[in-house]
C-alpha cells in the first residue's frame, strides 16, 4: 500500500500529539463547567435567599417571591445535575484516552483520580444542598 492510504495508522509521535491535544480540551472543558456552576449557583443561593429574607416583606409582590422560593432549587439542582453528566462524560473521554494510546502521562495515577474526584465532587456536592434546601427550607403556603 502506498503512502496516501487512508487506513494507514498516523506515526506514534502524531498519535500522541492528538491523545493529548483531546486530553487538554476535555480539561479546559470541565473547568468552564465548574466556572460557570460555580457563577450559577452563586447567584441561585444569593436570589433565594433574597426571596427568603424578604418573603413577609409587603413592598414586593408575593406571588413573585412564591415563585422564586418554590421554583429556585429546582433550577439549581437541574444545573447541578447537568455539570455533573458533562464533567462525568469528561472523565469517560479521558479515561478513553488514557486507555486506548500511548500517552505517557508523568503525573502519577494517583493525582489525576484525585483531579476527578474534585471535577465530580464539586458538582454534586450543589446536588446534595440542592436536594437539601428543596426537603428542609420551609416553603409558602399554596
Amino acid at each position: 500500500m502506498g503512502e496516501g492510504t487512508p487506513n494507514k495508522e498516523p506515526p506514534c509521535g502524531q498519535r500522541v500529539a492528538a491523545a493529548r491535544e483531546y486530553w487538554v480540551h476535555e480539561d479546559k472543558l470541565v473547568a468552564h463547567r465548574l466556572t460557570w456552576l460555580g457563577v450559577t449557583q452563586t447567584l441561585l443561593f444569593s436570589a433565594l435567599g433574597f426571596a427568603l429574607l424578604h418573603q413577609s416583606d409587603k413592598t414586593v409582590q408575593n406571588e413573585q417571591l412564591e415563585f422564586m422560593i418554590k421554583g429556585l432549587p429546582y433550577l439549581g439542582l437541574v444545573t447541578s445535575f447537568l455539570v455533573l453528566v458533562g464533567a462525568f462524560g469528561a472523565v469517560i473521554s479521558m479515561c478513553y484516552i488514557w486507555y486506548t494510546t500511548e500517552v505517557l502521562v508523568k503525573t502519577p495515577r494517583v493525582a489525576i483520580l484525585m483531579g476527578w474526584a474534585c471535577c465530580l465532587g464539586i458538582p454534586l456536592t450543589f446536588v446534595i444542598a440542592w436536594i437539601f434546601v428543596i426537603a428542609h427550607v420551609p416553603l409558602p403556603p399554596g
